[in-house]
Order: C-alpha cells, then structure tokens, then sequence
C-alpha cells in the first residue's frame, strides 16, 4: 500500500474511513497542491465554497481517518452538534491539526477551542 502524509492511499474494509473529499484533498496534497487550512464539515450545505470535507452523521467519530489534517489549520462547522463537533475537533488535533476550534454555524458563533 502506497502512503501519503501518513495516509494510506488505498484502503481495505476493515480500516477507518476517510471523509468525504479527503482522497481528493490528499491527491492534491501529493501533486503539491497544499491548503492552508481545511474546514471539516458535519453537514453537507456547510462550507460549499471552502476547502473542506464532509463527515456523515451515521458513522462514529473514532471511525474517521484524519490523518489529511496533518499541519494544517482547521475548523469544525456543524449546527447543533455541539458534543460530536468536539470530540471530532479533539480526533484532528490527535491526528496532526495545528489548531481546530468549533463553529455552530446556526448559532452564527465559535463555541470552543479545542
């Protein structure tokens, strides 16, 4: 398996899965292409226009790869999700996101600080 980041770039069954847009995120990390930062969404309409990626409400934090985070500044933006908003912020920061603070874009404000 090729590895990128600390990304394996193909993955098997059994392991943890990227989010949505982070293959493509990573493939442009590899041919030089870097973002600044990364805005990791819990809603699809949220952050349309930004670099990001999207994780579905029907799979568990600790089963998400984040390992394309790695030196990047991020923010997590959900609206009402306060608890798994959170504890998403707490996986990137474990997984290499230089900061990670949380926005409830419903609310219009940033709730914490990871």
């Amino acid at each position: 398996m090729r590895q990128f980041n600390g990304c394996l770039m193909m993955r098997s069954r059994s392991s943890k899965r990227l989010p949505a847009y982070g293959r493509e995120l990573l493939a442009a990390q590899k041919a030089g292409r870097n973002v600044p930062w990364l805005l990791i969404a819990l809603d699809w309409d949220l952050g349309r226009a930004m670099p990001r990626v999207v994780v579905s409400r029907d799979t568990p934090v600790d089963d998400w790869d984040l390992c394309l985070v790695r030196g990047l500044d991020c923010m997590i933006a959900h609206r009402g999700e306060q608890k798994r908003a959170i504890e998403l912020a707490d996986q990137a920061l474990r997984s290499g996101a230089r900061i990670c603070p949380v926005f409830d874009a419903g609310l219009g404000r940033l709730e914490a600080t990871a």
